[in-house]
């Protein structure tokens, strides 16, 4: 068990009890079929809709399983249902994970892993298996075996109001970092008398991702690959922390805010901004018919190029207390809902990226793509995917690496101050985790 769990299995036991849907009152069902209890955390409109309507469809193709898709509230609350659904026994028979989740779940042998299913009765042919995009199916793999499979995954792109561009002279996107300072620069509106622009060249939140985007695109690593060693504090890390400190505290060309940034944006209050890819619909419903605006490629340090950071959930199937039917007729759900039909349909409606290389090719993500040009370029940059670290405490070490990382962005901290106790405190926690 890992060390980090004891400590909230007092606080996270209580938690099961008002995680709605649970897998007892599931089991209560009255007629003969297999129970799948699937808990997420799509609470959008578009994601949920999808999801209760697959399950329809699987029912209606196989009558001997009922589908429960069960929303548990954000990416925070379902990790804490989930951890405390096992504790109890009760934890579904499948559920959204993200990376470190599966880590955890792994150490104390709680997943049964998909790849167990690829050569039975429902499996997968060698074919089917290699259209999954290799960084997601290489990022699902512990030890040589698939343990999750991709679902919700998206990357990080820069945003920018194309006509603020051209009206300022650009006809792209900056590519470079040192252009990002320039264009949010000339992006910058002031008005004679105030100290706040009227517009903004660029915003960021006061998220970890504001510093680990562009670190990851400088090609820093935050640990070591075995795990065991803080790397933070190294000078591609460093150059990205100055480069962001300058734009909010030296140029201040940078808004610094906590508000979902497809907002500010759609009403002309910034200019530029870094952020998932899953906000395309956003940005469609906040701009539509007040301007043109561009996703690109998330900016490199001048002559180098890292990787682009890709987020979101996997889906993986709990081994116990499910006996094999019950895991067998979660994977056919799973399977379904990664198809390359409804893998399509998923990136269509919701904005996050195809999982498979065929759903881009049907007729209609092609007619998608032809009309939306700017969903196209998540599906280009995915040989550059690089993924966050996997172990178990990463939520830890996330929630130090934002609070230094801020504090060095807003000026509160100098930019080596912050990444040197970065790394004191990410080693502290490997230390103890490994005792």
């Amino acid at each position: 068990m890992p060390k980090s769990m004891p400590a909230l299995a007092a606080l996270l036991y209580a938690l099961v009890l008002c995680a709605s849907g649970s897998v007892l009152a599931a089991d209560k069902e009255k007629d003969d079929r297999i129970v799948v209890e699937f808990w997420h955390a799509m609470g959008g409109p578009e994601h949920s809709t999808l999801l209760n309507a697959w399950a329809r469809d699987f029912e209606a193709e196989n009558p001997d399983v009922h589908v429960v898709p069960v929303y548990q509230g954000d990416y925070n609350q379902l990790s804490q249902k989930l951890i405390a659904s096992v504790i109890a026994r009760s934890n579904p028979v499948m559920a959204q994970m993200y990376e470190g989740w599966t880590s955890r779940f792994l150490t104390r042998d709680l997943l049964d892993p998909v790849q167990n299913y690829f050569d039975g009765p429902y499996g997968m042919s060698r074919e089917e298996i290699e259209d999954v995009w290799e960084p997601f199916r290489d990022n699902n793999t512990w030890n040589g075996t698939m343990v999750t499979f991709p679902f919700n995954k998206s990357c990080y792109v820069l945003y920018a109001n194309l006509d603020m561009l051209r009206a300022a002279g650009y006809e792209r996107p900056p590519e470079t970092w040192d252009e990002l300072r320039e264009v949010s620069c000339a992006l910058t509106v002031r008005e004679p008398g105030k100290s706040t622009p009227k517009v903004y060249g660029f915003l960021m939140r006061p998220r970890i991702e504001s510093f680990s985007v562009l670190a990851f695109r400088a090609d820093s690593r935050f640990l070591s690959p075995d795990w065991l060693h803080a790397q933070a504090n190294n000078p591609r890390s460093l150059e990205a922390l100055r480069l962001l400190n300058a734009m909010v505290a030296t140029d201040r060309t940078a808004y610094f805010d906590s508000s979902y940034p497809a907002i500010p944006f759609g009403s002309g209050q910034v200019a530029m901004y870094i952020h998932s890819s899953a906000a395309f619909p956003f940005n469609d419903r906040n701009a539509r018919g007040k301007f043109q605006w561009i996703a690109a490629p998330v900016p490199h340090p001048e002559g180098r190029r890292g990787g682009i950071l890709f987020q979101g959930t996997n889906i993986g199937i709990f081994a116990r207390p499910h006996p094999p039917q019950v895991r067998e007729a979660a994977w056919r759900f799973l399977k379904f809902m990664t198809d390359t039909e409804n893998a399509a349909r998923w990136s269509i409606d919701t904005g996050y990226v195809a999982i498979r290389r065929s759903s881009t090719e049907t007729p209609e993500m092609r007619e998608f793509l032809e009309k939306n040009p700017n969903y196209r370029v998540p599906i280009s940059l995915i040989p550059e995917a690089t993924f966050d670290p996997r172990p178990h405490y990463w939520d830890q070490m996330r929630l130090q690496i934002q609070t230094y990382a801020i504090e060095a962005i807003n000026g509160k901290r100098t930019p080596d101050e912050a990444l040197r106790l970065i790394d004191e405190k990410l080693q502290e926690i490997i230390d103890y985790e490994m005792r």
